[in-house]
């Protein structure tokens, strides 16, 4: 550089764009960046502060320590994820002084979002009783620990995670917008009101051991847009209790309907399934689906634009599919997601021709033939920013 030049300098107002040009920056390297300037520090706070995840006690004390001396980050914390405990992790035991710090994690304010795992979710209800200001909170999530769930495992502890929903909660999170439950029992109480602004519900390995899923959503019929359902054991979450809550849920527009393992489970479509004209995402995967199927979506859910027929277990040839598609049962139908192949039994992927026919068919109604992969990374992005 010339001598008498001044050093380039950069602008402070750059520095959060520089931030969220990536969204895989290691805590080393902020910490680095932290030390250049106090325009860095405030940026890089603010990011570190913004939705911590704290996966064991000796974190939840520092972190409490942390905000207890600089009070001024108090403001920057808009979510917390508290899993101590999680993925199977050595404990590191609930002292005296971890129970102090997650004391002062539940008296926190200003939160919006709330995950619960690890040895938290293990009767979910008695810290979610201990928290004292839910007013501003619209996402909670109980995340069970898919090790401890699984009563199969070497590792299962004694006590599963588990959500006792009763009629305490519905006053608590008021501004509740979007529930989800993973990896645990969930018993629910009939006479428990329910969360009135819920828009989405998200189910994932969840097995009801009391009540009905219905009874979830009694006073959200009107809000409810989302509704997510994952299962290992479809019996138990798939079926008669997703038909009754859309009886009763009758706007919802998202529908996702997932087995994860084992062979396919009948999908519940049927004569007596309700009309659904709000659905405009479908997306079944995982389940036993043949051309009749089609059938009955085109009947019940009229205004479907992405159709996803997903997994393994999928009886549907290219000559349903084209037949289907010629019939303009969906008329509103933009975008449309198939397997690559058929279970006769057994699955056969599709010859090159067959999938230039249904390519072809799609052409003809100006449908997108879709990957699986992009369109299911298109649901979860939309469900992720819905309530950002």
């Amino acid at each position: 550089m010339p001598v008498g030049y001044p050093c380039p300098r950069l602008v402070d107002d750059l520095i959060p764009f520089i931030l969220e040009s990536d969204n895989h920056w290691w805590n080393r390297d902020l910490k680095r960046l932290a030390l250049i300037s106090p325009a860095w520090l405030l940026y890089v706070r603010k990011r570190l502060y913004a939705h911590p995840t704290l996966r064991s006690y000796r974190a939840c004390i520092l972190l409490a320590r942390s905000l207890t001396e600089n009070v001024c980050l108090l403001p920057l914390l808009q979510g917390i994820e508290l899993r101590p405990g999680a993925g199977g992790t050595a404990r590191d035991g609930l002292t005296e002084e971890a129970m102090a710090g997650l004391r002062f994690m539940f008296t926190l304010s200003g939160l919006r979002s709330l995950t619960l795992g690890g040895d938290l979710a293990v009767g979910a209800e008695r810290f979610l009783h201990a928290l004292s200001n839910t007013q501003s909170i619209v996402r909670l999530s109980i995340d069970g620990d898919p090790v401890a769930w699984n009563p199969e495992s070497s590792q299962c502890t004694l006590e599963p995670p588990s959500l006792e929903w009763d009629e305490v909660f519905a006053a608590k999170f008021m501004r509740l917008r979007s529930l989800r439950l993973s990896n645990l029992e969930l018993s629910l109480f009939e006479s428990a009101p329910s969360c009135p602004r819920l828009a989405e519900l998200s189910l994932h390995n969840v097995q009801i051991v009391q009540g009905a899923l219905s009874d979830l959503c009694r006073d959200s019929g009107d809000a409810l847009r989302t509704l997510s359902v994952t299962s290992s054991q479809p019996e138990l979450t798939i079926g008669d209790d997703v038909g009754e809550l859309l009886d009763s849920c009758s706007n919802i527009e998202n529908l996702r309907l997932e087995v994860s393992e084992g062979p396919g489970s009948e999908v519940f479509l049927g004569d007596d399934f309700p009309d659904c004209p709000a659905i405009r995402q479908l997306c079944l995967s995982g389940l036993s689906v043949n051309a009749q199927t089609l059938e009955f979506i085109g009947q019940s859910c009229k205004n479907i634009e992405l159709l996803a027929v997903l997994g393994r277990h999928v009886r549907i040839t290219p000559d349903d599919w084209i037949t289907f598609l010629a019939s303009a049962a969906l008329p509103s139908l933009r975008e449309l997601a198939t397997p690559s192949g058929t279970d006769h039994p057994p699955f056969t992927y599709w010859s090159r021709a067959m999938h230039a026919q249904v390519q072809r068919a799609c052409g003809y109604r100006k449908v997108a033939l879709s990957s699986s992969v992009c369109l299911l990374c298109a649901w979860y992005s939309s469900s992720l920013t819905a309530f950002n």
